[in-house]
C-alpha cells in the first residue's frame, strides 16, 4: 500500500502542477512570446515624400531715378525692415535701370522705399506667390507734383526702353 500511496501521491501532485502550474507558466510565456512579436518601432518624423515644400517665391526689383531736377538721388530700398539696396541712382538719360533679384518665402511682406536726401518714403505691401517683378522709381520734376516714388508689382516682367543693369555695372 505504500507504494499505491505513493503513486498517489506523485500522481496527485503531478496533477496538482498540470491544474495550477502549467497554465500559468503557459499563458506567461504566450504572453512574452506576443509581446516579442508584436513589438511596434516608433513612427518615424518624415515628411510625406509624395508632397514637395513649398518653394520660395522670387522678386526682381528694378529701380530707377527719374529725375532731371536732382540728378542723382539716395535711394534706399528695404524689404520686411532689413536693407536690400542702399545707393546713389543718377538720372543719366533717364533710361537707367538697376535690377536686384531677391528669394523670398511666400505670404505678405513689407517693401519700403526712402530718399534721405529727397525727403520721401513709400511702404507697400506685397505677396509673394510665385515669381514676381517691382519696379520702384524716384519722380521730382520742378513745378510740378511733389517728389515721389512710383510703384509698380506684378506677376510677368515689367519691359523698359532701354539697357537695364546690374548693381555695379
Amino acid at each position: 500500500m505504500t507504494g499505491g500511496r505513493l503513486g498517489s501521491d506523485v500522481g496527485s501532485e503531478s496533477s496538482e502542477f498540470s491544474r495550477t502550474v502549467w497554465p500559468r507558466t503557459f499563458f506567461l510565456a504566450l504572453l512574452v512570446t506576443l509581446s516579442w512579436s508584436c513589438h511596434v518601432d516608433r513612427i518615424a518624423n518624415v515628411d510625406d515624400p509624395g508632397v514637395d515644400p513649398p518653394k520660395p517665391g522670387s522678386v526682381t526689383l528694378t529701380v530707377s531715378n527719374q529725375s532731371f531736377e536732382l540728378t542723382q538721388v539716395d535711394i534706399t530700398v528695404l524689404l520686411d525692415g532689413n536693407v536690400v539696396v542702399d545707393d546713389n541712382f543718377e538720372v543719366g538719360d533717364q533710361h537707367n535701370f538697376v535690377e536686384y533679384r531677391f528669394e523670398l518665402p511666400r505670404g505678405s511682406h513689407t517693401l519700403r522705399a526712402v530718399s534721405s536726401g529727397a525727403g520721401v518714403a513709400r511702404e507697400e505691401q506685397i505677396d509673394i506667390t510665385g515669381e514676381h517683378w517691382a519696379y520702384i522709381g524716384f519722380l521730382s520734376r520742378t513745378g510740378a507734383a511733389p517728389r515721389s516714388f512710383e510703384f509698380a508689382f506684378q506677376g510677368e516682367p515689367i519691359y523698359f526702353l532701354s539697357m537695364v543693369r546690374s548693381p555695379g555695372t
